[in-house]
């Protein structure tokens, strides 16, 4: 994984220095996704490291332009296999960013990061039965009026083929587990 800062000032992009490594059993697939802090304006670039069952994560500051972190791995639950697919959403005004990881063995993980770490409360095994993890069958979403968040996966032929879970940014715990979109 290659990361570049453009400058608006100078016209010239930079390359982030180190980037983290990434790997992927295949180009098919995107282990890796990065979103950034709404107040702060820091970087978060979740990635996978090749150690099945975990995403690894740095922040970085355009700000000091260097990682204002190590980097961290976070075990993704009940997760086991190689990462195929990364998500973050940041959430509108905060510094709040979710999470959403689906591995070779089609499970789905969320989270939420505060700014500083994934909320322990937070962070869950969604499903360990999505559709398929040849696609990215899963999105997230952040809801402005009242800043829930939201995991919509593809549950397949199962009725109802589209499940959500909604988190809650003002209890910090997902108040909707596995509820079913009909059509």
């Amino acid at each position: 994984l290659y990361l570049q800062e453009w400058d608006g000032q100078t016209g010239l992009w930079t390359t982030i220095s180190p980037s983290p490594i990434t790997s992927s059993a295949s180009s098919a697939y995107r282990p890796y996704d990065i979103a950034y802090e709404q107040n702060t304006g820091r970087c978060l670039v979740a990635y996978y490291n090749n150690l099945a069952g975990y995403v690894s994560y740095r922040v970085w500051s355009s700000t000091l332009s260097a990682w204002v972190t190590n980097e961290t791995s976070l075990d993704c639950g009940d997760l086991t296999a190689a990462i195929f697919w990364v998500r973050l959403e940041p959430r509108p005004g905060t510094n709040q960013i979710m999470l959403a990881v689906l591995d070779d063995n089609n499970d789905l993980y969320a989270g939420v990061w505060d700014g500083t770490q994934f909320i322990n409360t937070s962070t869950r095994t969604v499903t360990t039965s999505v559709d398929t993890d040849l696609k990215q069958c899963f999105d997230i979403a952040w809801e402005n009026t009242n800043g829930r968040g939201m995991i919509v996966w593809g549950a397949g032929t199962a009725a109802p083929g589209t499940r959500y879970d909604l988190y809650s940014s003002t209890l910090n715990a997902w108040v909707t587990v596995a509820g079913g979109v009909n059509g």
